[in-house]
């Protein structure tokens, strides 16, 4: 069973100007990334603020693109998982 936690989990990574956060599948970390430019062009500006505070005021949109990504297995070589601009899927 997947645990995203609430959105206070996500945190801005200006090393990769993106947000990160911890989704546990059972006692296994799971470390995922969205890119600036996925947030910018998927969720739009309808939320006022920073980059995080946007994140967190969709990560019910976000843990839906990063749900499926692990049900498809779709993991980077890390083990992570990294979602970027043209890695957003339309529901």
């Amino acid at each position: 069973m997947l645990d995203f936690g609430s959105s206070d989990r996500v945190r801005w990574d200006s090393d990769h100007l993106g947000v990160t956060f911890i989704v546990y599948d059972g006692n296994k970390p799971i470390r995922c990334f969205v890119s600036r430019a996925a947030i910018d062009d998927n969720l739009g500006y309808s939320t006022p603020g920073t980059i995080l505070d946007r994140a967190q005021a969709e990560f019910d949109e976000i843990v839906e693109q990063v749900r499926s990504r692990i049900e498809a297995r779709a993991f980077d070589t890390d083990g992570s998982i990294r979602i970027r601009t043209g890695d957003w899927r339309r529901h």
